[in-house]
This record gives structure tokens, sequence and C-alpha cells, in this order.
């Protein structure tokens, strides 16, 4: 049950963040529309799963890396407006930012992924 809640709060938590980022951002977009805020919490969400999956230098317990992971980082990502954006720009048949935002999402997101496994072995 305690990790329930805390798999709530934190959600909450990594929601509310991603608003503020998205909404900050999105709107101060420097590339004509591109999704920024989006594309970062991404970014930066797959970064810190792949920390938290690799780490074992600090006592983290299971539970609370299942709650940060579940909680915190998977309210902070967002599929569901990363697919809406996407979806968005091919129906305004925006190809070449569609095919942008696609491409640096998956790619940047596994590199980061792998770079936050790879640094939680260092750090």
């Amino acid at each position: 049950m305690v990790m329930w809640i805390s798999i709530f709060f934190l959600g909450g938590l990594g929601v509310l963040l991603r608003f503020v980022i998205s909404s900050q951002l999105n709107t101060h977009s420097l590339v004509g529309g591109f999704p920024l805020g989006t594309f970062l919490v991404n970014i930066i969400g797959s970064f810190f799963i792949g920390w938290l999956i690799g780490q074992n230098h600090f006592q983290i317990s299971e539970s609370l890396k299942v709650a940060l992971i579940v909680g915190f980082l998977g309210g902070l990502t967002t599929f569901s407006s990363y697919s809406l954006e996407l979806v968005q720009f091919l129906r305004a048949e925006r190809y070449q930012l569609a095919f942008l935002y696609f491409f640096l999402t998956q790619v940047i997101s596994v590199l980061f992924c792998i770079l936050g496994l790879k640094l939680s072995k260092i750090l």
C-alpha cells in the first residue's frame, strides 16, 4: 500500500514538472513550433530511467526505484503528448518537422537511457 501511495504522489510531482517545463518551453520554441518541452522531458526521463536501473552506488531500495520510475518518471515523460504533437505535424503536412521530431525523440531518448545507465556505473 505504501508503494502505491508513493507512486501516486511521485507521479503527481512528475506530471506537475512536465506541465511546467512543457508549457514554458513549448511556447518559446526556437524551431518553428518544435515541441521542445515535450522533447526535453522525454530525454531527461530516459536518462534518469537508465541511471536508476543501472546505479548501485547509492542505497536505493527496489521499491523506491519502482516508485521513482513508474511514478515520477512515468508522470514526467509523456508518450501520449509526443504522439499527439507528431500527428498534428503530419495533419498540417509539416513532414520535415514531423520526421525531425520523430527521429530525434527516438534516437536521443534511447541514447540518453544508455548514457544514464553507463553513468550510473561511474557515479
